[in-house]
């Protein structure tokens, strides 16, 4: 197996939840930050826990919930089933132990999109209220009590340069 080397990237990016869709998440966590060159950067986009539970609920699935609330494992929800594959789903608080945990300092985390826009995609026709609804959404991006409303978590950490 070949092994990528030690604090070899400046910058890490991964977008499309790849943590999401790893067999192990913490491991995949901790082999990015080994890969991570002291004052670098890491920039993540997961797929939020807080969203997860409504799929439970429309189910009924109060077993179900009370397992995904205690691993983040569920499967990808999709109505053709040979689609759906296990994946794991994150919170802010353990995205920052994650961080912790790899000796990252924990820069920051947005949630994408907190306003509900998919389900009013009318209003972005018009070129002035999507301009609007924009400007709104990044002022309210970063604030953690409207998370539960986002996808998804996009978060950034950075090693700590040498000393």
């Amino acid at each position: 197996m070949y092994r990528l080397p030690a604090e070899y990237y400046d910058v890490i990016v991964g977008q499309g939840d790849p943590l999401n869709c790893a067999e192990k998440p913490g491991r995949a966590f901790k082999e990015l930050a080994r890969l991570l060159r002291p004052g670098g950067v890491m920039v993540m986009a997961v797929d939020n826990r807080l969203q997860g539970i409504y799929h439970y609920f429309k189910d009924g699935d109060i077993h179900g919930l009370e397992e995904f609330l205690r691993t983040g494992r569920t499967r990808w929800v999709t109505d053709d089933e040979s689609e759906r594959y296990a994946l794991t789903m994150f919170t802010p608080g353990q995205l920052r132990a994650m961080c912790r945990q790899q000796g990252l300092e924990f820069l920051g985390i947005i949630g994408k999109t907190v306003l509900p826009l998919r389900r009013f995609r009318d209003l972005l026709a018009d070129p002035e209220k999507r301009d609007r609804l924009m400007r709104m959404e990044e002022s309210l991006n970063h604030e953690e009590a409207m998370f539960a409303n986002a996808a998804h978590l996009e978060f950034a950490a950075k090693k700590p340069a040498e000393s």
